[in-house]
């Protein structure tokens, strides 16, 4: 079988934790260059794969993998596609809507695949939640709550998403998932109430609460805040037939930064102690699935895929990031 030869652009906690192991982990794919200061580190984790420079990466393999600071997202992503590669780009995928719509005119010209990461509709939580919505085990959907909270009273030290910037902070940094997270489960809304700012006294937003109006009188509240220390939760979700809290963040963030295989029978388990239900609500826990991302991106090379839908999704989700009400 031939493989589909794949390079890595930064190799940072994204490109090392995330995209790195679950391209390990798919017998299609092959990583034989990567560009990062973390030579050391490369050597170590993937001693057979090249370190040279962006233009030498591109040319050396089939597909880029996109993991560099979000500034440098669109010209890496148009660089990438106008060579005639298929394209994996990071959450958030540009700064705006003209950019966005400039790569994917692009992909189409020059019969690309393109695809934005977003492993969080492969978390357990959301795969289980979006499960019960469309079974109607919790009957007309009231309230969602969706939060993504940290403990972080201080600054994270050289962490650039906390540094003045093009697309840093909390919501350029979070928002994107919940964004679509959201827009999966309930859709487009018909109007959105913002609230984006800083609790610590930061020259970023480290704090938001977005809420998502639909015309039935239907509520989406997205929040994230970096004081939270106790007693949060992931989703809080209330319908006509019941409620569902999933208390914990998905499983696998933490179990692929602990080096843990995906071929691990514990990879990908919700703690089925942190969901709690009302009485008489059956659940049927999911495992999360972030390999699924990249076999997705397989077969949408293979298939010669449209990226027409991912288009209007990232569409959607960048006008929301710009506070953008007119979609």
């Amino acid at each position: 079988m031939t493989k589909m030869k794949v390079s890595i652009i930064g190799y940072g906690l994204s490109g090392k934790s995330f995209h790195a192991p679950l391209i390990k982990a798919c017998p299609e794919l092959d990583i034989v260059a990567i560009v990062s200061s973390r030579t050391d580190e490369i050597k170590k984790d993937f001693p057979k794969a090249k370190q040279c420079n962006f233009e030498e990466a591109l040319n050396l393999c089939d597909l880029v993998i996109i993991t560099t600071p979000h500034q440098f997202h669109f010209e890496q992503a148009k660089a990438a596609l106008l060579a005639g590669k298929h394209v994996v780009v990071e959450k958030p995928f540009t700064a705006t809507t003209q950019e966005a719509t400039e790569l994917f005119k692009l992909a189409k010209q020059n019969k690309c695949s393109l695809k934005v990461f977003f492993n969080r509709r492969f978390d357990a939580d959301f795969l289980t939640l979006k499960n019960m919505i469309e079974s109607g085990t919790l009957g007309d959907i009231i309230t969602i709550e969706s939060h993504f909270d940290r403990f972080r009273p201080t600054l994270k030290e050289n962490a650039w998403r906390e540094k003045p910037g093009s697309q840093s902070g909390v919501w350029w940094d979070l928002g994107p998932h919940l964004i679509d997270q959201a827009a999966q489960l309930m859709g487009i809304p018909d109007d959105i109430d913002f609230d984006i700012g800083s609790q610590r006294q930061t020259d970023t937003d480290d704090f938001f609460n977005i809420t998502f109006k639909y015309s039935c009188g239907r509520r989406v509240h997205l929040r994230a805040s970096c004081i939270v220390k106790d007693f949060g939760f992931r989703f809080r979700v209330h319908g006509t037939k019941g409620s569902v809290v999933f208390e914990t963040l998905d499983v696998q963030e933490n179990q692929l930064r602990s080096c843990m295989s995906v071929d691990d029978p514990e990879f990908g388990i919700y703690p089925t102690r942190s969901i709690k239900v009302s009485e008489g609500i059956k659940i049927h826990p999911e495992k999360g699935r972030y390999l699924n991302f990249y076999k997705d991106v397989i077969s949408s090379i293979k298939e010669n895929k449209s990226n027409d839908e991912l288009e209007k999704e990232i569409l959607f989700n960048t006008k929301v990031l710009l506070g953008n009400k007119n979609f």
